[in-house]
Order: C-alpha cells, then structure tokens, then sequence
C-alpha cells in the first residue's frame, strides 16, 4: 500500500509541475517568446502529459492535459526549423486533439481541429484495419466535420469504407446509404481516385439492391461500375462490373447485360497477375457468369468452361481469403447444372460433397451460409430421388429447414428457402405419405410465391412448387379450386421464363400434368389437348443426355393414355407405349422413379391387349407390372399403385393362378397403410369382386368391407361439398355388392351393417356436418392449414386406426408415373 500511495504522490506531483510549466511556456508563446516552446524538453513534457492524463482526477482534469499537450506540439511545429521537425510534431498535436475529438469534441480548440481532421483520415484506416468499425467510423466524421477539402474528400473515403463493411457485420442498411452519399459526393469532381471512387459507390448501390430490390440502385450500379472500369483498367472493377451486369440480367432477363458480365469477367482474369491474392475470387466470377448464360440459352460449352474456371478458382484461391468458403459452393452449384444436364451420378456426388465441406468451414454469421444450406438440401433430395436413400431426403429436409430458420430478416433469397422446403416435404409425403408433410408443404410453398422482391427465375420456381403441392392436395382431397389454382399459378411459372432458359421444359412438364389432373375431373377437352402439345415442347426442348428426359417421356406416355381413353384413337395408344418404353429404357435400373414408368408403359400394354386382343401385350404387362412391384418400396404409395395395375393384367389373363394373384395384389396394396385412400377403396373393391369370383366368399366379405370402410374418409370433411360428392359418386353400388357377398358367406348381419355405413356415409353429406374451408383458406391460408391437419387427424383416429390406413389420393384405372425431378416425382391418377 505504501508503494501505491508513494506512486500516486509523485504522479500528482508531476502533474502539479508539468500543467503549469506547460501553459506558461503556450502563454509566452501567445506573445511572441518562443523559447519554451523550441526548449530541448518540451516535447518530453507534452508525452508526459499524455502519459500521466490516464491518472488525472476526473475528465475535465485529463481533457485540459490533452489539450495543452497538443497545443504544445502545435505550436513546436510552428516555431522548429526542420521540415522533418514540423511534420512529426502535427502529427503528434493531431493524435493527441483527436482523442478528446472522440469523447468531447466541443473542448478542442479551433486551432487543433484542422490538424485532429489530417490525424481522423490515418486513423479511420487503421481503426478498420483493426476491426474497430465503431471507432473508424468515429474518426472519420471528425475529419468530415474539420477537414479542409483534401482531408476531408479522403474521409469521406475511409468513412465509406468502415460503413460498408459495418454494413457486411450488421446489415444495418442506414450504414449502407450513408456510405451511398459519401461516395455519390466524393466521387463528382475529377482526380486520380475518382475510378476507385466510382467503384465503391456501384458496389455500394449493388449491396442496397439486394436488400431494397429497387431497380435505380442496380442501374446506378452498373453506370457508376462502367465508368469505374472504364476509366481504370483495374481488374477488380471489371470483376464488380461483370457481377452487377449478372445480377441486373437475374432482375430483368436482358441477355446483352449477361454477355457483357461475360465479358467483363474475362478482362478482369486476363488482367489479373498469377500471383494475384484475388484471382480466384475472379475465376469464380467468370464461372458463376458462364453458369448463369448457360442457364439461360442452353450452350453447354459454357457450361464445360464454367466448370473449368470454378476447378482453377478452387485451386489458387488463398486458404485465409474471405471468399474461399463462396468460392467453393460456386463449384458445388456449378457441378450440380453438369449433372442436371447430363446425368453424371459422380458430379451430384462431388457437389454435395464440395458444398458440405464449404458448409462446414464456413465462417460464424456468414451471410451466404442461409442459401447454401437451401441449395444442399436442393441436392441431396435429388440425389434421393436418384438413389431412394431416405436418409438423404430426411438431410435435405433438415438443412432447408435451418436456412428458413437462419435467414436474415431482409434475406431476398428467403421465396427461394421456402419454396425448396416445400419441395422436399412433397418429396417426402409423396415416397412416404405423411399427411403432415403436405400441409407444411402448401404452408411453405405460399409464403415463398407471396415473398417480394425476387428475381423472375426465382419467382418463377417459387409458384411452379406452389402448384405441385396444391395438384398433390387435389389429388389427395380432390378439392378443384386446388388444381384450378395450380393450373393458373403453373401458367405464371411458365409464362415468366423465356424460350431457351433451361428451367423452361421443367415448367412446361409442370404446367401439362396440371391440365392432365384437372381433365381428369372436368373432362374439358381443351385441358387434355393443352397438356399434351405442352409436354410434346417441354420434351423437344430436353437435351437428349438429361436426366429429367426419361420422367417427362414417361409422362407424355401416361397424358396420351388419358387422350386414347377420350377419343378411342388406337394411334394414341402405341404412340404411348412407343414413349414409355423410352422412359424405361434410360431409366438406371436402381432409380427410384423405375417402379412408376414400368407401371405406366405396362398399363399401356394392358390396354391396348383390352382393344386388340394380342396376348403377347397381355404378357409384356404382366412382365413389367411385376418389375414394377418389385422395384417400388414395399408399403410406399407407388408400390400399392404398381400392385393395383398389376392386379389388373392378372385379373385379365384370368387364369386361376393369374386370380389368385390378382386377389394377393389387391389385398397388399389394400391393406397398405401409406397408400391413398382412395388407392386402397380401388383395390379393397377389387379384392372383395376376385375372392369372390375364386368362391372364396368370406375373404371376398372382407375386402368389400375394407372398402366401404375407406369409403368415409374418400370423402374428406376439409373440401367444399360438391367435391366430396364427386369422391364417393362412382360408389353408389359398393354397400350393395359388399351385402350381398357378406350374405353369399352366411354373415347377415354384416351385411346389414354395411348396407347401414354406406347409407350413412351419403347421409352425412346431405347434413354437410362441416363448414367449407375455401373462404378460410383464401383468407387465412395458415388457420386453414392446421385446420385440416386437425380435422386429419381426428378422421384418422376414429375411423383409419381401425382398417390400418391414411388419407390419400384419387380412384384408378391407372396411374401415371412421376413428375419432373422439380416436383418429385408425382403419380398422376386417371379418371374413374
């Protein structure tokens, strides 16, 4: 304790001398005597009056001993001989006023301020350096508000810098448009950093695009870019130009701005030394650029070229540079549009590596890490429905889950993290059949169409997913406003993607199942016509090597099905079968999508055999309904389909063996509990009609009791009435069958009690129990959601738990096979 009093004492001492002795020395200064000031000690007096301020009592105390300090160095640097002497003690004289400037800048004299303003601009730029933005910010605006023009057009520089980069840390967007005018104010008057000027301005004005979206930020942008690489030749402003030309063609879709990112993006390579720490960064602008026109006009050299550039990106990008994690996904998207078109199992596999790996080391808090996790879930649900490994489907949904969860509140992207949500959870309700995962599908899929602020191609996936997971919702409740509604948002979809954009045969599949589902519950004509010319063109524009080409045959094979079933036109019919047998044949033998083109083409067979009576047809369905089978999931919703369409050749060929087996498959995809309601009413019915035909009377009791059961929950309580009616009008005849077989095997009164449940059940709409949730739904699309998944639940409960089953789709004759790899995959009903 003595030691620190002894310590304080002589501190105090000094300062009782050193204050004094300073101000006497300004004093003398003020009246031309400048000796005390050019003394040999005094500029060791005014350190130690900087040294000892840190133990001054109170603020005011230490303030005074900064500001004499300083004003002893000022004034040295006006009465010292040397020019070296002169600068030091300016420098000195503004570092010390600047640290009052910072707490208090009302005290520093006027005198001190213009050489505090010259020591602000040095320490704005080291205070970021140093990561200290608050404080570089601070700086800076002394040297705006005291600044001579000079200093203060060099703080309006730095200043801009630190706001930018606060933004980056924040996303305080006020930071981002002080910057804007900063940089708009300095760069006006021509000199040597006016280039540079005008790039920090235009990349300023790009980041505010992407959280405003308004379209005079990106045009300023790209002006104030152009100028900047025009006028400079620096690589890194033709490599900012190239990425707002690209974002502005994602905004608009004018193909010139694309090519001119191209173009700019190659300059900024060419330009760019071997040794540069930025050349990766730049190659990987050039690839995302190649990606982005090949999207939109379908030439796979630029394609092959972006692929080459994100490789080298990968390879000379520094381990410690701020992009590398960017930079990497960029690889990983760019491998997934080579597998997209050409079907290389190794390059989803490598993509999802590459990007998991990105993902993994990304930094805490990086913006980016929200739309790379949506874009890995976007791959590994793809790679699903490649393999039917449901562990990466359930990974897909998860990580797309978290980029919902982790996106920013002004995320732009945030339309894109839905509507890929939405489209694994159809995925997944359409393997699996999980009614939840529908409901939060159609929850997701709106609010990502709703969301503002997207680009037109993003805009454009957002509603084509919208409309799949309503189609999937009609055909699982059979509610026509629901297919209505995706025909009109498929036709959106498509209408805003140009001719020659890769993603259009995707939305023209789309849109073409839509109208093929609503003909089957309107039997409008134009409908059918419009849904095949529409997949006739999404298949024209298919590169032959796609992936998506066998599902999109496969689907033209089941919409010329429906259309022979219209018109009797036998041309139709081997058209189909001509087109199915394609599917199959490029269909890997281990996809899981096989299982439904084998069941579709087989169904084509079986019906031409119904019209021609060729035996050989009659064959070949039973053959490839039974590949079918076997290729599905056991229990899964195609697999009850595949066994209903197999039943069918059997139960033609009609041997006792063959109804035996044609009995065995209905029975299974009855007893299914995955498989769609109505599915399993088809195949309960068919099992009651074979067991008795084979005069197994019980067991042919037990199927028609299977399916007067299901008949209830066929007519689903959420939908309007008229809807349920439609659901249960082909069935008139169903208790009546099932008595009378229950009465042919001796059990009365179970026949009795069937007839009752069938008369129930048409009682029950007549008293329409249940308020229609249409206006609901278009009101509250959320309320309306969670209504029926309660209302699902409870059906399910009371009456499914007892006949082992869930709700699900349509009746069939048949079953089309899957959608576009973008909609997963879903079987498409025909009409009864």
């Amino acid at each position: 304790m003595l030691e620190a009093d002894d310590h304080q004492i002589d501190r105090g001492a000094t300062i009782a001398e050193d204050l004094p002795d300073a101000e006497r020395r300004l004093a003398a200064f003020a009246v031309g005597d400048y000796t005390g000031v050019t003394a040999a000690g005094t500029a060791s007096l005014a350190e130690r009056l900087v040294r000892d301020s840190a133990g001054a009592a109170g603020t005011q105390l230490r303030h005074r001993m900064l500001i004499v300090s300083a004003c002893l160095h000022h004034c040295r640097a006006l009465a010292v001989a040397t020019s070296e002497g002169r600068r030091a003690a300016k420098r000195h004289a503004g570092a010390v006023a600047l640290a009052v400037a910072l707490e208090e800048p009302q005290v520093v004299p006027i005198l001190l301020r213009p050489v505090a303003a010259i020591a602000a601009v040095d320490a704005c730029a080291e205070f970021q350096r140093r990561g200290l933005l608050d404080l570089a910010i601070a700086a800076g605006r002394v040297a705006l508000r005291w600044g001579a023009e000079a200093t203060v057009r060099a703080g309006r520089i730095n200043v801009g810098a630190a706001l930018g980069e606060r933004f980056e840390a924040t996303g305080d967007v006020a930071d981002l448009d002080e910057a804007i005018e900063l940089y708009r104010t300095a760069a006006v008057e021509p000199g040597p950093l006016r280039a540079d000027l005008l790039n920090n301005l235009g990349t300023a004005l790009l980041a505010r695009f992407g959280h405003t979206r308004m379209p005079a930020d990106i045009d300023d942008a790209v002006r104030s870019l152009s100028q900047a690489a025009s006028g400079s030749g620096s690589a890194g402003h033709a490599a900012n130009l190239a990425q707002a030309l690209t974002v502005r063609y994602e905004a608009t879709g004018d193909l010139a701005d694309l090519t001119e990112a191209v173009r700019q993006a190659r300059l900024a390579v060419d330009h760019s030394d071997l040794d540069d720490p930025d050349l990766g960064a730049r190659l990987s602008g050039l690839g995302s650029a190649l990606r982005t026109r090949f999207e939109a006009t379908g030439d796979s050299g630029d394609l092959d070229e972006s692929l080459t550039a994100h490789r080298r990106a990968v390879a000379v990008v520094p381990a410690r540079h701020p992009r590398v994690f960017g930079i990497k996904v960029n690889l990983g998207n760019t491998l997934r549009a080579r597998y997209d078109l050409a079907g290389a199992w190794a390059d989803l596999d490598e993509a999802i590596t590459v990007t998991g790996d990105a993902l993994a080391t990304a930094p805490a808090g990086h913006p980016g890490v929200a739309r790379y996790s949506s874009n890995l879930g976007a791959m590994l649900r793809l790679r699903f429905q490649s393999t039917g490994a449901r562990h990466d489907l359930d990974a897909a949904v998860k990580v797309q889950q978290q980029a919902v969860s982790n996106a920013a509140a002004d995320d732009h992207y945030q339309g894109r993290y839905l509507s890929n949500l939405a489209g694994s959870l159809l995925t997944r309700f359409e393997r699996f059949g999980a009614g939840d995962d529908l409901n939060q599908a159609v929850l997701y899929g709106r609010q990502a169409a709703t969301f503002a602020g997207q680009s037109p191609t993003d805009w454009a996936r957002c509603l084509s997913t919208l409309a799949g997971v309503l189609q999937a919702r009609f055909d699982r409740h059979g509610a026509v406003e629901d297919i209505d509604e995706a025909v009109t948002v498929g036709r959106q979809a498509t209408e805003l993607v140009p001719i020659g954009h890769i993603d259009r045969p995707r939305y023209l599949t789309n849109l073409s199942l839509f109208l093929q589902a609503r003909f089957t519950r309107t039997e409008q004509d134009a409908d059918l016509d419009e849904a095949i010319s529409t997949m006739r063109e999404a298949v024209a524009a298919t590169p032959p090597s796609s992936p998506a080409l066998p599902a999109r045959l496969s689907n033209i094979c089941v919409i010329r099905q429906t259309r022979y079933l219209r018109n009797g036109d036998l041309t139709e019919l081997d058209a189909a079968i001509v087109d199915g047998l394609r599917a199959v044949d490029q269909t890997d033998g281990s996809a899981p999508e096989r299982h439904s083109r084998l069941s579709n083409v087989g169904l084509a067979l079986l019906r031409r055999f119904e019209r021609t009576r060729q035996p050989q047809d009659l064959d070949d369905a039973v053959r490839l309904g039974t590949e079918s089978v076997a290729a599905a999931e056991p229990g899964s919703p195609g697999w009850s389909r595949s066994l209903v369409n197999l039943g069918s050749a059997y139960e033609q060929r009609a041997t006792a063996t063959d109804l035996r087996e044609a009995r065995d498959c209905w029975w299974c995809a009855a007893s299914a509990p995955a498989a769609p309601v109505a599915v399993r009413t088809v195949a309960g019915t068919a099992w009651g009609r074979t067991a008795a035909r084979l005069g197994a009377r019980a067991d042919g009791a037990d199927g028609y009791a299977t399916a007067v059961r299901l008949l209830a929950a066929l007519s689903w309580p959420g939908v309007r009435r008229v809807d349920r009616e439609y659901a249960i009008a082909g069935w008139s005849g169903l208790a009546r069958d099932a008595a009378a077989t229950a009465t042919d095997a001796g059990r009365h009164t179970t026949a009795v009690t069937l007839l009752e449940a069938g008369r129930a059940i048409l009682w029950a709409q007549i008293l329409d129990r249940r308020a229609d949730l249409a206006v609901l739904r278009s009101q509250a699309p959320e309320l309306a959601a969670s209504l029926e998944r309660v209302r699902s639940e409870l059906d399910g409960s009371e009456e499914l738990d007892q006949l082992s089953g869930a709700i699900g789709g349509h009746r069939s004759d048949g079953f089309s096979g899957p959608k576009d790899a973008h909609l997963a995959g879903k079987d498409v009903p025909f009409r009864r």
